[in-house]
C-alpha cells in the first residue's frame, strides 16, 4: 500500500475533533470513525502515533492562533484543576502526560544498531600489533557508519 503524504479525511476529522474536545482521542475517534467505544479507544491511540495526524493537529492549533505547547499547558492545567479532590492515581497522571508528550512529538526518534564482529580465524595467526591495527580500522569504519546515520 502506498504511503500517504497527507492525512485522510477521517484523520482530518479526528484531528479537528481532538482539538475541539480538549484532547480526548477516544471521543475524537468516535466522531470520525464508524466504531464502537472499545475500537475507538484503539483507533485514537493509534492515530496519536501517526506523524500525519500529529501534523494535522499542530496545523489546526496554529490556525487557531495557539501553539502546541500552550495548548498542552492549558490541557494540563485544566486536568490538574479538575483532578483536585478526585482520587486520580499517579498512573492516571503519568498516562495523561505520556499521551500529551506523544501528541507534541516530544519523544526522540528511536534508533538502534547492533554490530557483532568475530575475528577468531583472522586473529589466530597474527601478532598483537596486527590485531590492534585491524581493530582500529573496524572502530573507525563503525564510527563513520554511525556518523552517516545521524
Amino acid at each position: 500500500m502506498p504511503r500517504l503524504k497527507k492525512p485522510s479525511l477521517k484523520q482530518k476529522i479526528f484531528a479537528k475533533r481532538y482539538v475541539e474536545n480538549g484532547g480526548n482521542a477516544t471521543e475524537a475517534a468516535l466522531a470520525a470513525y464508524n466504531a464502537d467505544y472499545n475500537n475507538a479507544q484503539v483507533i485514537g491511540a493509534v492515530n496519536l502515533d501517526k506523524p500525519l495526524v500529529i501534523q494535522e493537529i499542530d496545523k489546526i492549533l496554529k490556525a487557531t492562533g495557539m501553539s502546541t505547547d500552550s495548548w498542552i499547558a492549558d490541557k494540563l492545567k485544566y486536568a490538574i484543576d479538575q483532578g483536585i479532590g478526585i482520587k486520580a492515581t499517579n498512573k492516571d497522571a503519568l498516562h495523561a502526560l505520556d499521551m500529551l508528550l506523544k501528541v507534541n512529538s516530544s519523544y526522540p526518534v528511536k534508533k538502534s544498531m547492533s554490530v557483532k564482529v568475530s575475528m577468531r580465524r583472522e586473529t589466530a595467526s597474527k601478532d598483537i600489533s596486527e590485531i590492534r591495527g585491524t581493530m582500529e580500522k573496524l572502530i573507525s569504519s563503525t564510527q563513520a557508519l554511525l556518523a552517516s546515520l545521524k
